[in-house]
């Protein structure tokens, strides 16, 4: 029996793929300085005019810097647990030789 991977029985023409993304995007009006303004644009046209990029370069600095908040609060957790300490107890053995069987 031939199977489908049978180049006399398999049609490449009729197996089509396709990669549909679906994006929502959210938009919001922020003014900046016009310095700011130029700069930005200056590095868009070098990186490559496209349609959107100017978009992009701002969503990626807002998502930047808010993954930069994120790892400043989760240090600052920490930073408090260890400001704060652990109790570890009490020590229950004073030797090694009441650990183990070998004497050392």
């Amino acid at each position: 029996m031939r199977g489908l991977r049978d180049k006399k029985y398999v049609d490449r023409e009729t197996f089509k793929y396709f990669i549909i993304y679906v994006l929502f995007m959210g938009t919001i009006t922020v003014s900046i300085s016009e310095d700011v303004e130029q700069r930005l644009r200056k590095h868009v046209r070098k990186t490559g005019q496209q349609k959107g990029s100017l978009g992009r370069n701002i969503s990626r600095a807002v998502e930047h810097w808010l993954d930069e908040q994120e790892q400043k609060k989760i240090g600052e957790e920490l930073h408090h647990l260890l400001d704060k300490g652990f109790a570890m107890g009490r020590l229950l053995y004073k030797r090694r030789a009441e650990l183990y069987d070998r004497p050392y």
